[in-house]
């Protein structure tokens, strides 16, 4: 038996190399066993799938720049709109998740002008045109301050303030959103939902198209644009809206006010207004103001 300071025999002749290699590959094998790589399988493939989810499900969008192409004709964005500054556009707080990720009960939408500062979506009606406001300088379209004031009154509390909602936001709201306009405005269908107690139903039963109860309320037209138009496959439906509207010269067609019995009776006689005739569309005003 060898001394303690003496070097065994099994050892005799072996360089270090040899040594350091045969450490390396003990401590190899020790990472290669099942019990440990099946684990570490388990645990990156979870990691990166909810990373993805997270990346494409539950990333807010902060604003119309960094909606990414995937979405456009693919997905939808869903929030609470903080403020309608014109009579077919509004915007959107992104609040991906809703109230399962915290929405309302955990996470905030902010409610001051600073804090919303490019947090906002910049959404533009799909496949309607309603009459113009005054912009630089420039007059406004008859009828333009009454499509607003309808707008507001179908988004914002403040116009009919409901129980539990703060009347500085709006409502939520679902966007299928389509493509960007030459103003970097996100073109989307919009649907809003008629009530609380009807969530859980269809989007056809619990919902409403935006831009089908502008039509159908007679104070925005059919899209004529310039630019390719996006519908989301409803141009048909749209465009019989816009008809029945003017047939029955509601909205802007002339036909949401009655003074008294001389027109009410102009109005079962066929003899009301003829405004829905010579009404002035979006489009046309768009193009008589660049020419004036």
């Amino acid at each position: 038996m060898p001394w303690f300071w003496q070097e065994r025999s099994s050892n005799k002749g072996r360089s270090t190399e040899t040594k350091i290699e045969e450490t390396s590959i003990s401590i190899y094998s020790s990472f290669t066993t099942p019990n440990v790589l099946i684990p570490t399988l388990i645990l990156t493939t979870g990691l990166l799938t909810l990373r993805r989810v997270h990346h494409t499900y539950l990333r807010r969008v902060t604003n119309a720049q960094h909606l990414p192409p995937s979405f456009l004709r693919h997905r939808s964005v869903f929030g609470r709109v903080t403020s309608v500054g014109d009579a077919d556009n509004f915007r959107l707080y992104h609040t991906p998740g809703g109230i399962f990720l915290g929405w309302g009960w955990l996470r905030h939408v902010p409610k001051s002008r600073k804090a919303l500062t490019d947090q906002t979506l910049h959404i533009r009606i799909a496949g309607v045109d309603a009459p113009e406001l005054p912009h630089f300088g420039k007059p406004g379209q008859k009828h333009g301050d009454e499509a607003l004031a309808w707008l507001r009154g179908q988004l914002m509390f403040q116009e009919h303030p409901q129980k539990g909602e703060d009347p500085r936001l709006g409502r939520k709201v679902r966007c299928y959103v389509w493509s960007k306009d030459q103003y970097g405005r996100v073109v989307g269908t919009c649907w809003i939902r008629r009530a609380s107690w009807v969530a859980g139903l269809p989007k056809a039963i619990g919902c409403w198209d935006l831009g089908e109860r502008m039509l159908k309320a007679g104070w925005a037209t059919v899209f004529e644009g310039k630019n390719v138009a996006e519908f989301g496959g409803k141009e048909a439906r749209y465009r019989e809206l816009e008809a029945q509207a003017k047939k029955k010269r509601v909205g802007m067609w002339g036909g949401s006010r009655v003074s008294g019995l001389g027109d009410i009776l102009k109005s079962w006689l066929g003899l009301g207004s003829t405004e829905s005739q010579k009404l002035e569309s979006p489009r046309e005003f768009k193009n008589r103001m660049k020419d004036s």
